[in-house]
């Protein structure tokens, strides 16, 4: 046999074992979704029970263009940093002291639920009466 030959010959061997190989795989490449639920609320649970024995305070901040943020402390450690509004496009602070405020506490809340990080939708938003742009 010629050399030519056998080079394609132990290539297109490889490429015959390789792809028999990879059908023989019969694990998903993705988890399952009921896994993946599954273990997103074991960690919920962790997370609620670490909340739990924490102690949160909340201070509304000065942010840019005469907005306003928060921040939010968990024992005494700057646990979210936010001078925007969150769930919203963009880098807009609230109008005023009271909507942070209302919004530090609901993601206080959040947290508290097991929730991290506490996502916060643009309907939350409006049931707390937060002017959004």
């Amino acid at each position: 046999m010629n050399q030519r030959l056998k080079w394609v010959m132990v290539v297109f061997g490889m490429f015959y074992m390789s792809t028999q190989v990879y059908a023989q795989n019969r694990e998903p490449l993705l988890p399952n979704t009921d896994s993946l639920k599954r273990a997103m609320a074991k960690q919920k649970a962790a997370n609620k029970e670490l909340a739990a024995n924490m102690q949160f305070q909340y201070f509304v901040i000065k942010a840019a263009n005469q907005t306003f943020g928060y921040n939010v402390y968990a024992d005494g450690n700057l646990s979210l940093h936010q001078p925007t509004i969150p769930g919203i496009a963009g880098t807009i602070g609230f109008a005023d002291t009271a909507s942070a405020g209302r919004v530090a506490r609901f993601a206080i809340s959040k947290i508290k639920t097991g929730e991290i990080p506490p996502t916060i939708t643009l309907q939350e938003l409006k049931q707390l009466k937060v002017k959004v742009p």
